[in-house]
């Protein structure tokens, strides 16, 4: 893949900006120079709940740093779950707006938020990849949101990106 340098980019970005002004995805504020405004992102993406360092599950605050008992009675296949922000209203409708309405724009958004909860969780890893899509869907779709997710994830912690090492072998809902 080639990316063009961040100067170029950046230049890009900011005619675009001038061009098609900026409003905020969940409330609209016109004022807003990303895709959500400083408000909402207070509001809706940046709660603070205390959960399971391995699945995430969220627990009573006395729990900080603990291992719930389902992990503990059966250790899941996986490390660690990261969550940049609870998938409920209004949230959940900009997950949705990025999956089946293409609003592409929405990718780099999740992938920096998901970077920013890497940090206190001090997440060391070789490399980053998205679920696959089925052939099908992809041609549906023509594009994969969580490989557009991954993309952005990879650019902001500089994790390798490797998105051809799972495949998706059969159609599934």
């Amino acid at each position: 893949h080639f990316y063009p340098p961040t100067s170029l980019m950046q230049s890009a970005r900011t005619m675009l900006q001038g061009l098609l002004p900026a409003c905020c995805a969940l409330c609209g504020d016109s004022a807003c120079k990303d895709v959500l405004c400083d408000a909402c992102i207070a509001q809706f993406i940046h709660r603070h709940s205390v959960r399971c360092p391995v699945c995430a599950v969220t627990m009573a605050s006395s729990a900080a740093n603990q291992i719930c008992g389902a992990c503990m009675t059966e250790p899941p296949a996986f490390d660690a779950t990261v969550v940049a922000c609870e998938y409920e209203p209004p949230v959940d409708h900009l997950v949705q707006d990025l999956k089946f309405h293409a609003r592409l724009a929405l990718a780099p958004m999740f992938g920096r938020l998901l970077a920013q909860s890497f940090k206190p969780h001090d997440i060391h890893a070789d490399c980053i990849t998205g679920v696959p899509l089925s052939a099908k869907r992809l041609a549906q779709r023509g594009f994969n949101q969580a490989g557009e997710i991954a993309r952005s994830l990879s650019r902001h912690t500089g994790i390798a990106l490797r998105l051809q090492v799972c495949v998706r072998v059969r159609d599934t809902q």
